[in-house]
């Protein structure tokens, strides 16, 4: 390593001294030599704890660290965002079956800084702090006008406003999201299902889309996700809302859509056909910021070949620059290798380690994956501490550790206690 001690040959140690007149040559500078062998050594035994392992690319100290202030009972994670000023912002269950979800923050340290409560009494007992931060993925929106949006309601320092509810329409159940996304054009979107009863064809039972809102109430704008019960039974979510500045995106398994453009994106491999082709089945399992100005998608596709049926898991890259897909094939993911039965990505999360990019991956069985440079590590859900369930969110922070939420719980692979400097904001006590 470049700061390892270094070993200094004959004619580097400047004029002869007494020592020199008074000891043969030979002698002299194999002392000095041995010398410097034991104080590189000593070096590097004192030095080890702050060095990365051997052929691996974090440090020796970070491991899978649990969330030690879990709420007891139910703890899944739906959604991991990191604001500004460091704090690590989780959306997690009901608790005890409520629809409405429930927020937790921590330090980057793991050490919690809000308790869990539901989701519009963390923002009403936050809101300058939360109108500062601005909108967090997964978590709220804020507008231009400062409110505060979750699902079809919004908090103006006053009180909520309410601009739509559950309910039914005819025979059909119609259920809001708690989730927002605000595109370039002040948009507010809210994704909605609508689910038919006693119909005879799954496919036409469920219809899942995005509406949209503003302060005076729904817009007359409605856009169509496209849903997949295979993907849903993977434990992936419906959809994922995410927005670069002015950039907004909205992923569903079938398609990608840019609100409030009402154009669908298919994703590689998985639109129509080409002339003397046969239609391809499959799916997107999750998606995440990727490295070229647009989302990341893993996909899972049946090729419908003439000599047969082929599988293939990619993941599909946007490229903001050329407004179109990359694709690259998975094959050497260890954990989507045999002999795993139905093996799927339903989460991932890009960062750095040793200034090198470092893709995680999360799968349907509670399994990891790493990929640094051209080398794979993985971990299964044992060696996370968590069942072995869907992983449904992965971060990386500023200091390079990853944050992994799923049905079973939080995790975190980092250091004992994280290298981000202090000074997060303490929030006050939430009111019961």
């Amino acid at each position: 390593m470049s700061g390892a001690p270094r070993l200094i040959g004959p004619g580097g140690l400047g004029p002869a001294s007494a020592l020199d007149r008074r000891l043969p040559a030979g002698v002299l500078w194999a002392a000095v030599l041995w010398a410097i062998v034991l104080l590189a050594l000593v070096l590097a035994v004192t030095g080890a704890s702050a060095q990365p392992a051997p052929d691996e690319p974090w440090p020796t100290d970070w491991a899978w660290r649990p969330w030690t202030d879990a709420p007891a009972g139910s703890a899944g994670v739906q959604a991991l965002s990191q604001a500004a000023d460091g704090g690590i912002w989780v959306r997690l269950d009901g608790a005890d079956g409520a629809d409405e979800p429930r927020v937790a923050a921590l330090r980057p340290s793991g050490e919690t800084m809000v308790q869990p409560a539901p989701i519009r009494t963390v923002v009403e007992a936050n809101l300058a702090l939360i109108r500062k931060l601005g909108s967090l993925e997964g978590l709220w929106s804020v507008d231009a006008g400062g409110r505060v949006w979750v699902g079809p309601s919004y908090h103006d320092g006053r009180r909520w406003t309410v601009l739509a509810r559950d309910g039914t329409l005819g025979t059909a159940r119609l259920d809001y999201g708690w989730d927002t996304l605000i595109d370039g054009r002040g948009n507010l979107w809210v994704p909605y299902r609508l689910q038919r009863e006693g119909c005879s064809d799954p496919a036409a039972c469920v219809e899942d889309g995005l509406r949209a809102f503003g302060p005076e109430g729904p817009r007359q704008q409605v856009l169509a996700l496209a849903p997949s019960a295979a993907a849903e039974q993977l434990g992936a979510g419906r959809h994922s809302l995410m927005s670069w500045g002015s950039d907004a995106w909205a992923l569903a398994p079938g398609s990608a859509l840019r609100p409030p453009l009402d154009q669908v994106l298919d994703y590689p491999l998985l639109g129509p056909p080409e002339m003397g082709q046969l239609r391809n089945a499959g799916y997107a399992t999750g998606a995440w910021r990727g490295p070229l100005g647009g989302p990341q998608v893993p996909l899972w596709v049946e090729l419908q070949e003439r000599t047969g049926i082929r599988e293939l898991q990619l993941l599909a890259t946007w490229n903001g620059a050329t407004a179109a897909w990359e694709q690259e094939e998975l094959t050497d993911c260890p954990v989507l290798a045999a002999p795993r039965r139905a093996p799927r990505l339903t989460a991932g999360a890009r960062g750095q380690l040793g200034g090198v990019a470092a893709l995680w991956l999360g799968s349907n069985r509670g399994e990891v994956a790493l990929r640094w440079a051209s080398d794979w590590w993985q971990w299964d859900a044992a060696a996370l501490g968590l069942p072995s369930t869907p992983v449904r969110a992965m971060l990386t922070d500023k200091s390079g550790q990853l944050w992994l939420g799923g049905t079973g719980g939080l995790v975190r692979f980092g250091p004992p206690e994280s290298a981000e400097p202090p000074g997060l904001v303490f929030l006050p006590g939430l009111r019961r």
